[in-house]
């Protein structure tokens, strides 16, 4: 997952470039990404079904479906990335509940877009905050749920 997710890091850096320097976003870039999005989700949903920590089991602690598809994604979309992980431990989000809760909210994002209740440029804001969370859930877990927070207000603005 961490691979996969340096990955679409890596394209919305570029799509964070682009808006800086006031450049438009390449059609080919932006359906990239929302493909690669659409496709993960529910790998990242699986992700958010896995109990804490404390109660997985040698034997269960690898699901090989999420392996698989991850590797899928990676295999499909490239990427030689190599995430390191770091543990944190944060009461009151851990990192089940960071991607189930993103998983939730980028498909409520989705729908909205779809739907046609957001613009394109909304979206774009939208995949800042996916890098920052992709970033700091391996780094500084908490700054991860701090930034899911303000996605999770933004997205009950719009529905």
């Amino acid at each position: 997952m961490l691979r996969f997710n340096n990955v679409m890091q890596e394209l919305n850096l570029e799509i964070v470039k682009l808006q800086a320097a006031g450049k438009p976003i390449p059609e080919s870039l932006h359906g990239k990404l929302t493909q690669m999005v659409d496709e993960s989700t529910p790998l990242n949903v699986m992700m958010g079904e896995i109990p804490s920590p404390e109660s997985i089991q040698a034997s269960t602690a690898v699901d090989p479906t999420i392996c698989q598809g991850y590797e899928g994604l990676i295999e499909a979309y490239g990427g030689n990335s190599a995430g390191v992980v770091q543990v944190h431990k944060n009461a009151e989000c851990d990192q089940g509940s960071l991607w189930t809760r993103y998983g939730e909210a980028m498909q409520a994002v989705t729908r909205a877009f779809q739907e046609q209740r957001i613009t394109r440029e909304d979206v774009d804001q939208f995949r800042v905050m996916d890098v920052q969370i992709g970033q700091y859930s391996t780094t500084n877990l908490g700054k991860a749920c701090e930034i899911l927070e303000e996605y999770e207000s933004q997205v009950s603005a719009i529905q």
